[in-house]
């Protein structure tokens, strides 16, 4: 789910956790459903992470042991681990009080770039813009403070002089800009700005009414985009970027429909990709597949194809 509460939000920038460790959690809250769920496949995660196995499950027992995630083993499939992240669950909390990742710095995984204080700081500058109470001259990328380094610091749990490291890293490498003392309206500003282009919606190919087109993802794109990729990986289907964007894009179509008939949305398009012959995923296959067991026409107006 590409939003974070606001409490995981201040644990992640206040706790000093390890760039791994944040690595891992940045990547698993992206995938993760509305209630802060979701099944991984081990190999995959190491290999997105880039680390050892033995790191890989250090980094969950980490996260485990500061309640940000509770873990089990998958019965069913073995080589899985069912994860939940703690205080993420938008299903039973409501949509409120959060801050939207669902931009480029988020989608493009950029956080693997920086170092852990880097990262910590970057996603507090984040969190502070999201949520100032005021906003001067509507600039949505610019943090107005009055106050010093020393303030940051100790929202962040860092000395002044880290804080101070980590700023100009982010600045050198394009992140954020930092101009002192800024009039603004006869008063001093201390400005921070974040890069718009890390803050842009990113967008996604998809087919609609047979053309090709680019959409912005839906916050839950990367959910389903995941879940589809374990589907494939357990029934040996192969599969590229493009039909798996299509096939999670039915989710956002179908969703409503499937709840009326009182049925599930993962069970059904899990049940229409494996009733593929060829072991190879093609979302118009499954988007047919998926009207069948509705028992809708097919001939009806569709959005990926």
């Amino acid at each position: 789910m590409q939003k974070i509460k606001d409490n995981l939000v201040k644990k992640i920038y206040q706790f000093n956790l390890s760039k791994i460790c944040l690595v891992t959690l940045l990547d698993l809250i992206n995938i993760a459903d509305e209630q802060g769920k979701v099944q991984i496949y081990y190999k995959d995660f190491v290999k997105l992470v880039d680390c050892s196995e033995a790191q890989f499950y250090n980094v969950l027992k980490t996260l485990e042991d500061i309640n940000i995630i509770k873990r089990n083993r998958n019965n069913e499939y073995k080589n899985e681990i069912d994860i939940i992240i703690l205080e993420n669950d938008f299903l039973s909390q409501g949509y409120c009080n959060y801050i939207d990742t669902n931009i480029l710095f988020f989608t493009k995984r950029l956080y693997k770039t920086m170092k852990a204080g880097e990262i910590r700081v970057y996603i507090y500058f984040l969190f502070r813009i999201y949520k100032q109470k005021y906003n001067i001259n509507n600039d949505r990328n610019k943090l107005f403070y009055n106050g010093s380094y020393e303030k940051i610091a100790k929202q962040l749990g860092l000395t002044v002089r880290m804080t101070k490291r980590y700023c100009r890293a982010l600045e050198s490498a394009g992140f954020i800009c930092v101009a002192k003392k800024v009039d603004i309206k006869n008063k001093n500003y201390d400005v921070i700005t974040i890069n718009k282009k890390y803050i842009q919606r990113p967008v996604i190919n998809v087919y609609e009414k047979g053309e090709q087109k680019e959409v912005v993802p839906d916050p839950l794109h990367q959910n389903w985009y995941h879940f589809i990729k374990n589907i494939c990986r357990r029934n040996k289907i192969d599969y590229d970027t493009d039909n798996l964007n299509n096939t999670a894009v039915l989710f956002k179509q179908y969703y409503g429909k499937i709840k009326k008939i009182g049925k599930n949305i993962y069970i059904m398009i899990e049940d229409s990709i494996k009733k593929i012959n060829n072991n190879i995923l093609n979302s118009r296959t499954i988007h047919h597949v998926l009207r069948i067991l509705m028992g809708l026409d097919y001939a009806d107006i569709i959005i990926a194809y």
